[in-house]
């Protein structure tokens, strides 16, 4: 996989669970790729994207979306419920290739967040 492959991936994934809860989505796409391990002492890089949507919304209900459809892809999910002040819900997905998803969604509004697939160094 190469580096705009990872990144057209997570832009991908991030892109379909914003579709799916609806919302009007501020992007803030993060271009300075960050180091990782591509594994066997290779150095890799992997670029993030960060979305945040206002308002009111029904937390359980996009999340319970958001949950479902990630399952359905066949990514490793798990979710988190924090008890601050307000309640929010937390849905963090890993895929087959090494993407990083959350959906957090609470009171105030939703975040997406992602990182992409860890690839070599070219």
């Amino acid at each position: 996989m190469t580096e705009d492959e990872a990144t057209a991936a997570l832009t991908s994934a991030l892109d379909e669970a914003q579709a799916l809860v609806g919302g009007a989505w501020e992007v803030t796409d993060l271009t300075t790729p960050r180091s990782c391990s591509a594994g066997l002492g290779v150095e890799g890089t992997r670029v993030s994207d960060n979305r945040f949507a206002d308002g009111d919304t029904d937390a359980e209900a996009v999340v319970d979306s958001v949950k479902g459809h990630w399952n359905q892809l066949g990514y490793s999910v798990s979710e988190r419920t924090d008890k601050t002040p307000a309640v929010i819900m937390r849905v963090f997905a890993k895929t087959s290739d090494g993407r990083e998803l959350q959906f957090t969604a609470g009171d105030n509004g939703m975040t997406l967040s992602g990182l992409g697939a860890c690839v070599p160094k070219s």
